[in-house]
């Protein structure tokens, strides 16, 4: 090979393992960037709204915002028809004993959300200790 060949082939290898090469420039770190889907968010703070009027129940007790951490909101579609249910799935800050049964607890809670923003039903989420 002559030493034009093996430059070009340097120089060409260089080339393809250039990854930064055409790279996005991001000026944030990723974990500082604010989310672009606000939506889930917004159905959140309706959520909270619900929950300080009192909507949230579980076991005859009510729930505040500062006992739980909301970490999803969910979207279901009925097959038969275009409006989804809405419901937010919330952790509680410190489980709840199940009444009557001292091997259970509830460490999380599943709200179903109506058109106008109230909480239309609850559902506990229950684990053996």
């Amino acid at each position: 090979m002559t030493s034009q060949r093996i430059s070009l082939a340097l120089a060409g290898l260089l080339l393809l393992m250039d990854t930064g090469a055409g790279a996005p420039i991001v000026l944030q770190p990723p974990a500082l960037m604010a989310p672009k889907f606000t939506q889930p968010h917004d159905v959140v703070k309706i959520f909270f709204l619900a929950v300080d009027q009192g909507g949230l129940v579980i076991f005859d007790q009510t729930l505040s915002r500062s006992m739980i951490t909301p970490l999803r909101v969910e979207y279901t579609y009925d097959l038969d028809g275009p409006v989804p249910v809405i419901s937010v799935y919330a952790e509680l800050i410190t489980p709840m004993a199940v009444p009557n049964d001292k091997d259970f607890e509830v460490r999380g809670v599943s709200a179903i959300l109506d058109a106008e923003g109230r909480i239309v039903a609850a559902k506990a989420h229950i684990w053996k200790e």
